[in-house]
């Protein structure tokens, strides 16, 4: 399939608001870099009809933040990848890698080298997003390791390339369910969990809608915005005492943030800021 690869610079003020942008013209996922001292965010829009028109109003957006962010540059590019090229991009930086005490990231076609007792955690990303080289991903595996117990029940919600709902797999959960809006999301998601031995469900859904089954932990990698509208689906499918761990803040966003799931009675019990990227972990009441 070919895909359009849409790269937006920006600075950091209005980081999180194209990002916003690139999701609503139709991006399922995004990415985040930096490049030549500004912030990226990536994306990709399939090739076909309504393509022009989407990135046409994603510009006209862009071109409103200098009126919200005075002196912001911001500057859209394009490039046309296929799900060939896609793979071969995440082959020049995806590298076995070491994420909390003892998770072992390694992509398919390359072999690690894990000490005793290492849970290693092999990936394919294909075409959804997470590698755990993000200190968004980074911050959701290192809580993960702190609080999945044996036997739990968890809820990823925003998936991706599966890595949270595999790495709780690994560490022990009975039970994981693991949604996204992408069907290329789930399909991935399920091709990791079965090259990594582990048996979760993926199910496409918009954030915890639909949902009815109640969790002790469930995980959100998203961004600030879309917490804030999880919090109150999340207070009502933990269990008493349940965790949540919400990450994709970026700094000066955290408040809101914090104040939506206090809101929602789940008690913020530990912040970590890595970078400009903030993870939360809270507690039902």
């Amino acid at each position: 399939m070919i895909w359009e690869e849409v790269t937006i610079r920006v600075h950091h003020p209005g980081l999180e608001a194209a990002a916003e942008l690139l999701m609503d013209a139709g991006a399922e996922g995004v990415v985040f870099d930096q490049a030549d001292g500004l912030e990226v965010v990536r994306g990709y829009l399939p090739q076909d009809a309504d393509l022009d028109a989407r990135i046409g109003r994603l510009q006209k957006g862009l071109d409103r933040l200098p009126v919200i962010f005075p002196g912001l540059r911001v500057r859209l590019s394009r490039n046309r990848v296929d799900d060939a090229s896609w793979k071969d991009r995440w082959k020049e930086f995806f590298h076995p890698l070491r994420v909390g005490r003892r998770i072992v990231i390694a992509p398919t076609w390359e072999e690690p080298d894990p000490r005793p007792g290492d849970l290693v955690l092999r990936l394919d990303p294909e075409m959804a997003f997470g590698t755990g080289s993000h200190p968004t991903t980074a911050g959701c595996l290192e809580e993960l390791e702190e609080w999945v117990r044996p036997g739990i029940r968890v809820a990823d919600v925003g998936c991706g390339s599966g890595i949270l709902a595999i790495g709780a797999a690994l560490l022990g959960a009975g039970r994981v369910l693991a949604l996204d809006n992408d069907p290329q999301a789930l399909h991935t998601a399920r091709d990791n969990a079965r090259n990594n031995g582990t048996e979760i469900e993926c199910r496409q859904g918009d954030l915890l809608a639909g949902v009815n089954e109640t969790f002790d932990l469930i995980t959100a990698n998203l961004v600030a915005s879309l917490i804030v509208r999880l919090a109150p689906q999340a207070a009502a499918r933990l269990e008493t005492g349940g965790i949540l761990i919400g990450s994709g803040i970026l700094e000066g966003k955290g408040k809101p943030v914090e104040a939506a799931l206090q809101g929602a009675g789940i008690e913020i019990i530990r912040t970590v800021q890595k970078g400009e990227w903030i993870t939360v972990t809270g507690r039902k009441r």
